[in-house]
């Protein structure tokens, strides 16, 4: 994501995006501010869609709920809205994304539209129709930014990301956030030295406690070094171990197993290329048991990591290998050593890419990220693939004459659909939203 510049507060509103139906010749126009919690499409123009709904095509009954958002009339279901947006008139995203027991979600990401900060961590909390029930904005006077977000056993959720930063990382400190279950602020911690030192994976151990992977930088280096850092339930620090082999390595993501850690990012000191995808397994006490290197001789990385039940791990992110395309959708599957498996791409000729994985109940995947149409602009992209990696299903989500749409973050909902978070660019990059998008099995997310 490109850096963000620093811009003046307003308010903060929930809207209904008419992304899915609208005329593309009415263009993107700017919703208007409402009150928080508030349904709206002020400032855009409303365009009806209808779709019968079922695989059989029979009617539904009024006033019922049809897919995330639209409601049935007429027999049909009817609606303007593909996803709900959540921001102001500034830069506002999402990052990170949790399923809640009440069948409601909580995004994290950052703002620019509230808080103390140029930009502060944002954690924003839905009931299952994605109505806001309540947000939080927690920072300070820099740059802060969520990167990661989990649920504890208690009930709460904890954010991690950067703190501090002067503008696009520089000078930042690991921020560790608690939240419990009704909005309110449990504990905010800073961690790190006098370099950079920035999260952007967390996972709670079956004990409590707390592991954040990310990188570290020292003062008067140019490169990175993997991190972990181990935490108390409190967030008081247990231990920090690094990783790196002299150029740049970075821990993009991180989950707990039962004896230790497995994380998924991108090393630069050794391999096939100038970039490679990068498996790193540890102990529970953080030190490196092995790891793996995966790639071509290009520029390739891991940006999530997710485990399998039947043993290992699936990583997903992007690769360059087919020197024809700017960059693919990737996906990697190996075992409980680190061994290769299988790997697969996706993509066209333009930029593709996974940003998030996940692991589904038949034993096969689902991947979001985003892919580019054109040079210029991109949508969501959503990859549902079988166990040997072979695609079963994708759908796109957006449309490229009104904004920029990635998905960030996927969860697989228990009815067998997903759940996808993310940010929408609009007016040229001077605004950005968070975006949240339910879908059922079939990856339809409103009347079609």
């Amino acid at each position: 994501m490109m850096p963000f510049p620093r811009l003046p507060h307003c308010a903060v509103f929930v809207a209904w995006a008419a992304v899915a139906c609208s005329d593309p010749a009415a263009g993107a126009t700017k919703p208007k501010a409402a009150d928080a919690g508030s349904d709206t499409t002020a400032g855009k123009t409303a365009y009806v869609c209808k779709g019968i709904p079922g695989e059989d095509g029979s009617a539904c009954d009024d006033d019922s709920a049809c897919t995330f958002g639209d409601h049935c009339s007429a027999g049909q279901c009817v609606g303007e809205k593909l996803g709900l947006v959540y921001g102001g008139d500034k830069i506002d995203e999402a990052r990170a994304l949790v399923a809640m027991p009440d069948g409601g979600f909580a995004v994290a990401g950052r703002t620019d539209s509230k808080g103390a900060g140029a930009a502060d961590m944002w954690l924003v909390r839905t009931d299952a129709k994605g109505k806001l029930v309540w947000d939080l904005a927690v920072g300070g006077t820099g740059y802060d930014q969520a990167n990661a977000l989990a649920r504890t056993a208690d009930g709460g959720l904890v954010m991690a990301g950067s703190r501090n930063a002067i503008l696009n990382e520089d000078g930042a400190d690991m921020a560790l956030v608690k939240i419990d279950g009704n909005g309110k602020l449990v504990f905010d911690k800073t961690l790190g030295g006098t370099g950079n030192d920035v999260a952007y994976g967390i996972a709670v151990t079956a004990a409590g406690d707390l592991a954040m992977a990310g990188y570290v930088r020292s003062v008067g280096r140019s490169d990175d070094d993997a991190d972990l850092v181990l935490t108390d339930k409190d967030g008081k620090l247990q231990w920090d171990q690094a990783y790196g082999q002299g150029k740049d390595e970075r821990a993009q993501a991180v989950i707990a197993l039962k004896d230790g850690f497995a994380l998924a990012g991108f090393s630069s000191s050794v391999g096939a290329g100038e970039k490679d995808g990068w498996l790193v397994r540890t102990d529970d006490g953080g030190k490196r048991l092995w790891d793996q290197r995966f790639g071509s001789p290009a520029d390739d990385s891991f940006e999530a990591i997710a485990p399998v039940p039947a043993g290992g791990f699936a990583l997903a992110g992007y690769t360059k290998k087919d020197t024809k395309r700017k960059a693919d959708l990737w996906l990697v599957r190996a075992d409980a050593t680190g061994k290769l498996l299988w790997e697969k791409t996706f993509g066209g000729d333009e930029l593709d890419g996974a940003l998030a994985v996940a692991a589904l109940k038949d034993g096969g995947f689902v991947l979001a990220g985003d892919t580019a149409g054109t040079a210029k602009t991109s949508v969501s992209w959503l990859l549902r693939t079988n166990a040997a990696g072979a695609p079963v299903g994708e759908w796109t989500y957006g449309k490229a004459d009104v904004g920029e749409y990635v998905s960030n973050a996927v969860v697989a909902m228990e009815d067998g659909g997903f759940a996808l978070a993310g940010t929408i660019v609009w007016d040229n990059a001077k605004r950005f939203d968070m975006w949240l998008v339910r879908t059922d099995a079939q990856g339809k997310s409103s009347c079609e």
